[in-house]
């Protein structure tokens, strides 16, 4: 039975759509081990989706807790601890590294996100990038946990704690290039 013109087009975009993930897992097996610590890029990238994996979910945690009425410092602090835990054990899921362009460097992405309109240079997806950014968030929250911790417990409201500023002070691996002037 014959499909009306374009009706091909969905089936035809689902093979694509396919044959584009399976390569990237192929990719993903046979490309070397990408080591963030050795990528400034990387570094910069993937405290930015910690912190914003942990700033996700201590807002859905904080809206469930505030329904009862404002939340305590105290409580606040409980919030945030339970985020950092789910946020660096359940997030990252699909994520990839995706290469440099025109307008950005290297850095990590949701697939579905790398996917969208322009061109891609998806480097490598697969278990192995999870497991970075699950480790690197997981190094984030045990070595500045407690400053975390306080920065929402100060803060009166969910989003007035700036998580991903803080976190970049604190490592400096997002600290800004210094252009030299040409003479």
């Amino acid at each position: 039975a014959r499909t009306p013109a374009g009706g091909s087009a969905p089936a035809l975009r689902g093979v694509l759509f396919c044959w584009l993930l399976a390569a990237s897992f192929d990719s993903a097996a046979t490309a070397s081990s990408v080591s963030i610590d050795d990528d400034p890029d990387l570094a910069c990238s993937a405290v930015k989706a910690a912190a914003t994996a942990i700033q996700a979910k201590y807002l859905s945690l904080h809206r469930k807790a505030a329904k009862a009425g404002p939340l305590t410092p105290e409580q606040r602090v409980s919030v945030a601890e339970d985020a950092m835990s789910i946020a660096c054990s359940k997030s990252f899921e699909q994520w990839a590294i995706v290469g440099a362009s025109e307008d950005k460097q290297r850095h990590f992405s949701p697939f579905q996100d790398a996917m969208g309109p322009g061109s891609v240079s998806l480097e490598t997806m697969g278990p192995e990038v999870t497991e970075q950014l699950r480790g690197q968030c997981q190094r984030l929250t045990r070595e500045h946990g407690a400053v975390i911790s306080e920065g929402y417990a100060n803060s009166e409201s969910a989003t007035g704690f700036k998580l991903t500023k803080t976190l970049t002070d604190l490592t400096g691996v997002c600290s800004k290039k210094k252009k030299t002037k040409n003479t």
